[in-house]
């Protein structure tokens, strides 16, 4: 005789591990303005999926909750992947091409401090 299957109905649901750690979080758009799910790993990293009515992405971040990187789709607008420092700090953008605009790839220049001997280098 097979097994009745059981359907579970809720705004939320939260998994917590043994620790009482959240490591999965669902939410059917009551707490955001768009339905998301989470995965937390042991060390502060998470992923995030979302949808909203016009684009759906991905978003992993780092521990301490800095995005890493990102992968999105926007309706009628195209698709992008942007990848960020360990500071988070945007550090490459890609993005499809669309009706108005070509692809595009974008590499955000660090600005780093020169130490004392560059700086007596460039004087002179």
């Amino acid at each position: 005789m097979p097994k009745k299957l059981k359907i579970i109905e809720a705004n939320t649901i939260i998994l917590k591990d043994k620790k009482g750690r959240t490591r999965i979080y669902m939410d059917a758009a009551d707490l955001a303005d768009f339905p998301q799910i989470c995965l937390f790993g042991n060390n502060g990293s998470s992923l995030a999926l979302a949808a909203t009515d016009d684009a759906c992405s991905l978003t992993i971040h780092l521990p301490g909750g800095k995005v890493g990187a990102s992968i999105g789709v926007k309706w009628g607008e195209g698709s992008g992947v942007n990848l960020y420092d360990l500071t988070g700090k945007p550090s490459i953008s890609l993005k499809s091409a669309t009706a108005e605009s070509p692809e595009q790839i974008r590499f955000y220049p660090k600005k780093r401090k020169l130490s004392q001997n560059k700086r007596a280098a460039k004087t002179r």
